[in-house]
């Protein structure tokens, strides 16, 4: 489908692996100019020598590293059109009382803030310009509490009352913003040494591959029977920030595998 993105500059947060990689490249496929901002940008170097994307070493948990991205973008391209906020952290706790004031002031500054302070930084350039789209990927954890990702529960709910807040003020000026709230999907946290599949592998005492299957099939009870892609996330992302979806603002797009079976 083209999605009339050729030509659009973008800028993806959280860009260097997972759901942020998937959506550089699947906006550089689009024809889309990208700059791509993240800690580590080892795995965008194929995508940067293409041409079309410019990747950014940045920490966007610092005050000033969102809107250092921000203003790299508008001195690379002429004006910014699309903005995708995809850095997140999903530590796993035992339950609230392990968090401490430090844990809880990391996740929220790699969650929520770095959203908070991109949107500060590119709505003035979006309305100046007429318009522009923001898409924000939160989690279904956002509306599903759960005591041993309590910090990322609160950071992606926060996300989520953002975003509608922006869309109320600034629809009026051109500006959608929308969330994008993936279930479980199979991104590095999962495959890391240490991530959510050694975890689950030493809890069934299983090995990791059956261990995410049960988890899929018997803990989280995911009517599909498998985790998400971020290939899949990313497909909703680039379309939401494409004019396709026009009407399209303040909304929360679910793409969970059925995680949630209530209405």
């Amino acid at each position: 489908m083209n999605l009339g993105l050729r030509g659009k500059v973008a800028v993806v947060t959280g860009a260097g692996s997972g759901i942020g990689l998937a959506v550089c490249r699947m906006l550089v496929e689009e024809g889309a100019r990208v700059v791509a901002g993240d800690i580590a940008i080892d795995d965008l170097k194929s995508l940067a020598d293409a041409g079309t994307l410019v990747g950014v070493e940045v920490d966007l948990g610092t005050s000033k590293g969102p809107g250092s991205l921000i203003l790299r973008a508008k001195n690379e391209f002429d004006g910014i059109d699309i903005l995708i906020n995809c850095v997140g952290v999903g530590p796993v706790r035992g339950g609230f009382n392990d968090i401490t004031d430090d844990d809880l002031q990391k996740t929220m500054d790699i969650n929520f803030m770095s959203m908070l302070r991109a949107c500060r930084a590119v709505l003035p350039e979006m309305v100046a310009k007429g318009g522009g789209v923001i898409v924000s990927v939160a989690s279904d954890a956002g509306r599903m509490p759960d005591p041993f990702f309590v910090d990322y529960s609160l950071s992606k709910a926060a996300m989520l009352m953002f975003s509608k807040t922006i869309s109320i003020e600034f629809g009026p000026k051109g500006v959608r913003s929308n969330i994008v709230s993936p279930g479980p999907i199979r991104t590095p946290m999962w495959d890391r040494p240490g991530g959510f599949a050694d975890i689950l592998a030493d809890q069934y005492g299983v090995d990791r591959e059956t261990a995410v299957h049960l988890f899929a099939t018997e803990q989280r009870r995911l009517p599909l029977g498998r985790l998400g892609t971020p290939e899949e996330v990313a497909a909703l992302c680039v379309f939401l920030a494409s004019e396709r979806p026009g009407f399209a603002t303040g909304s929360d797009f679910a793409i969970n595998g059925g995680s949630i079976p209530v209405v």
